[in-house]
């Protein structure tokens, strides 16, 4: 039979964690956006070479930078030059800040921002550039990242071992031999994230 054990509580003065808690999953959906994107790969339905802008409606500019335009790669490996958020993201409550954020506040973001570094020249992390990716992949399969994700999701492990793609760049972690994590020079203090990492 199943067991489910609960422990703690959502916050600090929240209420205790139950069966039905929700848990925002934050950055796990980078993972999916990842697996379905190199099942789209593997079908030959997207290349990573391939420039964002050919997914998206003829009405929308994507940001570019002497003659290079964002691809694929640069947005699943976060060297696209798009910054962690967009300029116009206003959540109305932070504990579901992307309730409000709509496509085509999106849309707005992608053709009016000035990218202010060359595309590939370092790594940034950036929300909006994998949450644009995932939008991508769902019209170009023609369906919502949801339906998406079920209809290709969860078949077994993914078979990385076909996807080689190019050296993705330096994302600036080290792991010290006294076992303290560095992210961009600097120790990660949020010690259950890290020891959430080295369980993996």
């Amino acid at each position: 039979g199943r067991r489910l054990v609960c422990e703690g509580r959502t916050r600090a003065e929240g209420p205790p964690v139950g069966r039905n808690t929700l848990f925002e999953i934050g950055s796990l959906s980078k993972t999916f956006t990842s697996l379905l994107l190199s099942d789209m790969v593997l079908r030959d339905e997207v290349r990573l070479d391939q420039p964002v802008g050919e997914l998206l409606p003829p009405s929308v500019s994507m940001p570019s930078r002497n003659g290079r335009q964002i691809t694929i790669h640069h947005l699943a490996t976060h060297l696209s030059g798009l910054p962690r958020m967009p300029a116009n993201f206003t959540p109305a409550n932070f504990e579901n800040p992307f309730a409000n954020f709509t496509v085509d506040q999106l849309y707005a973001f992608l053709s009016s921002y000035a990218l202010s570094r060359d595309i590939g020249e370092r790594y940034e992390y950036s929300n909006v550039g994998v949450g644009l990716l995932g939008h991508a992949l769902a019209l170009r399969a023609g369906k919502s990242y949801e339906a998406l994700l079920k209809e290709r999701g969860g078949k077994g492990p993914a078979p990385v071992e076909k996807w080689n793609p190019p050296y993705c760049g330096d994302i600036g972690m080290k792991i010290r031999t006294d076992g303290v994590w560095i992210y961009q020079g600097s120790p990660i203090g949020r010690i259950p994230l890290v020891k959430l990492f080295a369980g993996v």
